[in-house]
Formats: structure tokens, C-alpha cells, sequence
């Protein structure tokens, strides 16, 4: 019996015999064979190509025509090397023998490992611009409720008279003084992020920076990563052995920076970080902070110099008498 018995039969008959495959009275068995293609006379291939083509096309008439064409292993352990060239009419094969098969995007494949392409989702749009600081309703006893957003990459200025509470503002972020309001970094509520760490992720500089050791290496636990930077701002390798009070008031600042630099924040707030430098030492500064910021470095900068809160700065918040608002250009 066939192993398919809604499938016409595929040149597996006996020579010889009645339609139902039996012997007619009198004849010798014949030793099996298959029949061969040459045989018919519907013309003898020229090729074996063309050969091979001629029964690919038959197979495949013959799997159309047919409603069981699933499951394909079934028809493979039935019909040795069948099952696999219906398996590759099923993926939409033009051409091939019963392995290595062309399929029409015209890359060679497996039979047997070949698998379904699925379309990769595609992914989803990187968004700039996204807050990286959220500041929301920040207030001390003297400054009134602030809010603001600061995104990677994003540098702003904050101008603003003496004493109207720049630097309220800042030691506030930083949680240096008792606050209230509502602070994140990248999604994270402040309150739950230890005071070191949070301040290592939001680094301070302040106008007047502190020192706790005789000398400027003590300062830096790494003094190579330091050495790298302070290289940029003017400082030779001998720096290390400086003492603390032999340092001017500029050099103090810069030496401050490159601390809170080098551990790796994502928000730097700075107080007058160039206010007591000399032009080429402000022009190095800019040109390291200006870097830092291409990088991916938030930063909030509190200047005095009008001209330098337009060089680097792309937004403008102004601070008087303990408010804060956005100063929108004209």
C-alpha cells in the first residue's frame, strides 16, 4: 500500500502487472526497478539538469495538488528525499536538489537547518534631549521653589547679582544644606541614593574649594588619571609634590575641577570656576569642561562674565532675591 494514499504514486510500481499492481495470469515476476524518465514519451531530457528540473517540477505539482503536505517529517521518513524537497516548496523554493536549495532572496540554504526568518522588531528611536537632572519645587529657608531640567550634554548658565542665591542653589542640588523639594538623577529619586554616591554622580566645585592634606597628590587618589588632565590646564608632572600653600587662589580652582572630574560624574555643578584665572587658563578650562560636555556631561555653571554664559551655556537661568527663572533670548 502507499503511504499516502491521497497522493498519486511516485513511480514506485512494478513493471509489468494490472492497474491494481498485480500479476496478469502467466507473467514472470519482474525484478524490481524504478521507471526512468528517459523512458517516457513525453521526450528524453538532453541534460541531467534538466533532468533534475523535470522532477523538481513534477514533486512540485504533485505537493500542490495534495491536501496533506504537513507534517513535512512525516512525508521525509516516508518517501526518502520527498519530504525534504516539499519542505522546500513550502519556504517558497525555485530551484535545487534535495539539500542545498536556492530560495528566491538568491542566498543558498539548508534543508535541514533552515529555519524561518522573522523580521527583527525594529528599535525603538534613541531619545535625545531627555532629562538627566529633574529638579522640582527645590526650596531652602532662602531660596524660594526652583525647578528645572538638565539633559546629557547639556550646559547652563547661572547669572545673577551677589548674594540672590546662586550658590544656594547649587549646594542645594548637591544636598549640602537642609532642603526640601523633589530631585532625581536618571529616573531615581535623590532620597534614595546615599549622600557619598550622590555626590560623586552630582559633583560640586565651589568658589573657595577645601584641602585636607599638606600636598596637591594627597588630594587625588589616582594621580595618572589626574596628571592626564591637569597636563591640559597647564600643570607639570611636579605638581604632585606641591604644598597646598604655595597654591594661588586660580590654580586652587583648577586643581578642584580635575578632582571632581576625574571620579566620573554625570552632573558637575560649578561656582565661578574661571573667575580668578588669567585669559589663556579661562580659555583651557572652557576648552577641557567644553569636551566633558560633547561627551555626554551635564553641567550648571554660575558666572559673572556675560560672554562666557553665551560660549558654552545653550540655556540661561537667572537668580534674584532667591528666585529662579529661565531667561528666554529675544
Amino acid at each position: 500500500m502507499p503511504q499516502f494514499p491521497d497522493r498519486p504514486a511516485l513511480d514506485d510500481q512494478t513493471e509489468g502487472g494490472d492497474q491494481n499492481g498485480g500479476l496478469c495470469r502467466g507473467q514472470e515476476v519482474q525484478p524490481y526497478r524504478r521507471r526512468d524518465n528517459r523512458k517516457r514519451k513525453t521526450g528524453k531530457p538532453a541534460t541531467k539538469e534538466a533532468a533534475k528540473v523535470a522532477e523538481t517540477n513534477r514533486i512540485r505539482l504533485t505537493a500542490e495538488s495534495s491536501p496533506i503536505t504537513h507534517p513535512i517529517a512525516t512525508a521525509a521518513k516516508g518517501v526518502a528525499g520527498i519530504g525534504q524537497r516539499l519542505a522546500c516548496y513550502s519556504w517558497g523554493v525555485v530551484a535545487g536538489d534535495l539539500n542545498n536549495i536556492v530560495v528566491q532572496t538568491g542566498k543558498s540554504v539548508n534543508c535541514r537547518t533552515a529555519r524561518r526568518e522573522v523580521p527583527n522588531e525594529p528599535e525603538p528611536p534613541f531619545q535625545t534631549g531627555a532629562p538627566l537632572l529633574q529638579v522640582r519645587d527645590l526650596r531652602t529657608n532662602i531660596l524660594k521653589p526652583a525647578s528645572l531640567a538638565l539633559a546629557a550634554s547639556e550646559c547652563i548658565a547661572v547669572r545673577g547679582p551677589s548674594g540672590a542665591g546662586k550658590s544656594l542653589l547649587l549646594r542645594a542640588i548637591a544636598d549640602l544644606d537642609p532642603n526640601q523639594g523633589l530631585v532625581s538623577l536618571e529616573g531615581r529619586d535623590r532620597s534614595t541614593i546615599p549622600g557619598p554616591e550622590w555626590r560623586r554622580l552630582v559633583g560640586y566645585v565651589p568658589a573657595e574649594p577645601g584641602w585636607w592634606a599638606e600636598t596637591v597628590g594627597e588630594h587625588f587618589g589616582d594621580w595618572t588619571a589626574a596628571a592626564a588632565v591637569l597636563k591640559k590646564l597647564g600643570f607639570p608632572e611636579e605638581a604632585k609634590r606641591w604644598p597646598i600653600v604655595r597654591l594661588s587662589t586660580g590654580e586652587r580652582l583648577r586643581l578642584a575641577l580635575v578632582r571632581a572630574l576625574i571620579v566620573g560624574p554625570k552632573v558637575l555643578l560649578l561656582d565661578e570656576p574661571t573667575a580668578a584665572l588669567d585669559l589663556a587658563s579661562v580659555a583651557a578650562v572652557e576648552s577641557l569642561l567644553a569636551d566633558r560636555i560633547r561627551a555626554g556631561l551635564a553641567v550648571l555653571w554660575v558666572t559673572h562674565d556675560a560672554g562666557q554664559g553665551r560660549r558654552i551655556p545653550r540655556r540661561q537661568l537667572v537668580v534674584e532675591a532667591g528666585s529662579v527663572r529661565e531667561e528666554i533670548d529675544q
